[in-house]
C-alpha cells in the first residue's frame, strides 16, 4: 500500500516537473517534517479502532521516502543519453 503512493507521486513529480514538482515535493517535505508514530496515532485515532484502521494510518506516513527515490531516479533516467 505505501509503495504504490510513493511511486505514484515521485514519478509524476519527476515527470512532469516545474509547480507540479515543487507541490508534491513541498507536501512530501511537510510529511518528512513529522515524526511518523505521532503522526499515525493521531490519524488512527481520527478515524476509529481497528486494525484496518491503524494499517491505513501507518501507510499513511510512511510513503515520503519511496516519493522522494522515485523522484530522484526519474530525474537520472530523464537525463540519460539515451532517452
Amino acid at each position: 500500500l505505501v509503495v504504490p503512493v510513493g511511486l505514484l507521486m515521485g514519478t509524476v513529480a519527476g515527470y512532469c516537473g516545474g509547480i507540479v514538482d515543487t507541490v508534491l515535493m513541498r507536501l512530501t517535505d511537510v510529511a518528512l517534517a513529522f515524526p511518523k508514530i505521532v503522526l499515525a496515532l493521531a490519524f488512527a485515532a481520527a478515524v476509529g479502532r481497528g486494525v484496518l484502521n491503524g494499517v491505513i494510518a501507518v501507510s499513511n506516513t510512511a510513503w515520503p521516502p519511496y516519493a522522494r527515490l522515485a523522484r530522484a531516479e526519474s530525474l537520472r533516467l530523464a537525463q540519460a543519453d539515451y532517452i
